[in-house]
């Protein structure tokens, strides 16, 4: 009866342990970008970091890469110029997952800066590769890192 309880203790402290270390291992990033010209298929250049934990963003290149397999939100939000009009899209290892586009039409008689954003949920697994690709450039507007590209795990898998 008390090697059962003390294997059953064992494996309580090796559950709780998982439980603790999952819980303190957090993957979430957010940058926002300097203002500029992008061509066409060309990825957004988020340089400033705002936050980061977990590793995975590298500034230099504009691209996430998994650091840890989980369940992830990934958002972006982009102000265009207020001359003109900006399309990109979030993509996952070369493929284009969701649309973000600023369209400030031709009656608009306003000189206001103009939004878009969106947000998916996406499963990722290691080494996975997360990154903002114009598919039509245009001028980016972000004094205040207005734009930006946000990724935060929200439950691990592994």
């Amino acid at each position: 009866m008390s090697q059962s309880l003390g294997l059953d203790v064992t494996k309580l402290k090796a559950s709780l342990l998982k439980l603790q270390t999952d819980a303190a291992y957090t993957v979430a990033f957010s940058a926002g970008a300097n203002g500029g010209l992008y061509n066409t298929a060309q990825t957004v250049m988020f340089q400033n970091t705002l936050y980061a934990v977990g590793g995975g963003y590298d500034r230099r290149t504009g691209v996430f890469t998994v650091p840890k397999s989980g369940l992830y939100i990934i958002f972006c939000n982009v102000v265009a110029d207020r001359y003109g009009n900006f399309t990109a899209t979030i993509m996952i290892n070369g493929s284009e997952r969701a649309g973000v586009m600023v369209y400030y039409g031709f009656h608009s008689y306003s000189y206001a800066y103009h939004t878009g954003s969106n947000l998916i949920v996406q499963q990722l697994q290691v080494n996975d590769r997360v990154w903002i690709q114009t598919v039509i450039g245009g001028r980016v507007y972000s004094v205040n890192k207005d734009t930006i590209f946000t990724v935060v795990m929200i439950k691990s898998s592994e």
